[in-house]
C-alpha cells in the first residue's frame, strides 16, 4: 500500500544576516510567497527624513512591522539609536510606560539597559500598539488556501479519466489513450478486438473552477492592499463602480494611511522636540499627488475615470442602478466636442 505525502507547512522563521528574525509562523510555501511580498510592501511604505546618522529606516520599519513599537534613545555608546524594547510596570495614567527595557542582539552579544521613560521616546506602529505581520499572515494564509485549491482542481481537469481493463487488455488500452490524449479525431480498432465490450471508462472530470477561484483571491489581495493604505482599484467592477463608491474607498485607503502615520508622526515630534533634531515621515509615493496624505489631484484622477465609464449608472437606496442612455447624453456624445 502507497503512502500518501501530504505537503506539512513549513515553520517559518528565517533569520536575516542583520540578525532580526520573523515570528514564527506556521506558513506553506504559497503562504510564504505572499507574505514576503506583502512584508516587502509594508517595510517601504514609509519614508524616514533627517534621522540621525546610523539609523536605518529599514531596520525601524522591520521592528515596527513584527513587533508594533520601538524606543529611541541615547542609551546606548551615548549616541541616537533605535532599539527594540519591553514596556515595563507601571504606566502613567495615559497609559504610556514610565520604564523601558532596551535590547539588542550584535556580533559582541547582547545588550540591555533599563531607562526612565524620559530618557527615551516609543515609536508605535500604531495607536493600538500591534504589529502589522501577524494580520499580513492571515492574508497570505487565506491566499495560499485558494491557491493550493486551484492547483488541486486544475490537476482534476488535466487528468479526468479512470480506465478499468484486464491485464491482456493494458498495453491496447494504452495504445488508444495515447492517441486520446494526441487529439488523434478517430482511434481504429481491430474488428478481432473484444476490449470494447470489457474495460470500463470512468470520467472522474471536476468542473474548472480555477478562474473563480482567481477572482475570490484576488478580493483577498485588494482586502490587504486597503489595509495598508495602497491604492488599489477594483477593476472587474469599475463598469460598476460610481462616484460615491470610489470616494468611499479613497477615506477608507486615506485612514488606513493614517492609523500608522499619525504614530509616526507624534513620535517624530516628540524626538524632535526632546533632542532638538528635525526628524520626519511621509507616506513614500512613487508620483506626486500634493501635499496632503492623498490630494484632489489623486481624487480627481481616480474620480473622472469612474465617471467616464459609469456616467449611465445612480446610487439608489439598493446600490448602483443603470439608466437608459438618452439621445443627446454626454454618454453619448463624448469624442463629438
Amino acid at each position: 500500500m502507497s503512502r500518501r505525502k501530504n505537503k506539512q507547512p513549513v515553520n517559518f522563521a528565517p533569520t536575516y544576516a542583520d540578525g532580526l528574525a520573523f515570528p514564527a509562523y506556521d506558513l506553506n510555501e504559497y503562504g510564504q510567497k505572499y507574505f514576503y511580498q506583502m512584508t516587502n510592501y509594508a517595510l517601504n511604505m514609509f519614508k524616514w527624513n533627517n534621522l540621525p546618522d546610523g539609523i536605518p529606516e529599514k531596520f525601524i520599519e522591520r521592528v515596527l512591522c513584527w513587533k508594533g513599537y520601538a524606543c529611541f534613545s541615547k542609551a546606548f555608546m551615548d549616541k541616537y539609536s533605535v532599539m527594540e524594547c519591553t514596556i515595563a510596570s507601571p504606566r502613567d495614567i495615559y497609559l504610556e510606560p514610565t520604564r523601558i527595557h532596551l535590547f539588542a542582539i550584535n556580533g559582541n552579544g547582547a545588550f540591555n539597559k533599563d531607562i526612565d521613560a524620559d530618557e527615551g521616546v516609543m515609536i508605535y506602529n500604531n495607536y493600538v500598539r500591534m504589529p502589522t505581520a501577524p494580520m499580513l499572515v492571515d492574508y497570505a494564509r487565506r491566499m495560499a488556501e485558494v491557491e493550493g485549491f486551484q492547483r488541486v482542481n486544475l490537476n482534476s481537469c488535466k487528468t479526468p479519466l479512470f480506465i478499468r481493463c484486464t491485464r491482456d487488455q493494458y498495453l491496447s488500452v494504452m495504445n488508444a489513450y495515447e492517441k486520446y490524449e494526441g487529439n488523434v479525431p478517430v482511434v481504429f480498432v481491430d474488428e478481432h478486438v473484444d476490449m470494447l465490450d470489457k474495460f470500463q471508462v470512468v470520467n472522474t472530470s471536476a468542473p474548472y473552477l480555477v478562474d473563480k477561484a482567481q477572482v475570490y483571491k484576488k478580493q483577498i489581495w485588494d482586502e490587504a492592499m486597503l489595509f495598508l493604505g495602497i491604492r488599489n482599484l477594483n477593476s472587474e467592477k469599475r463598469e460598476r463602480l460610481i462616484t460615491a463608491e470610489a470616494d468611499g474607498n479613497i477615506q477608507q485607503i486615506e485612514m488606513s494611511r493614517l492609523v500608522m502615520l499619525n504614530a509616526r508622526k507624534e513620535a517624530c515630534e516628540q524626538i524632535n522636540q526632546k533632542f532638538g533634531l528635525n526628524v520626519s515621515v511621509e507616506f513614500r509615493t512613487l508620483i506626486n499627488y500634493g501635499d496632503g496624505i492623498m490630494s484632489d489631484v489623486l481624487d480627481k484622477d481616480i474620480l473622472k475615470e469612474v465617471n467616464d465609464d459609469a456616467s449611465n449608472y445612480v446610487l439608489t437606496p439598493s446600490g448602483a442602478v443603470p439608466q437608459p442612455r438618452q439621445p443627446g447624453s454626454m454618454a453619448n456624445r463624448k469624442g463629438t466636442d
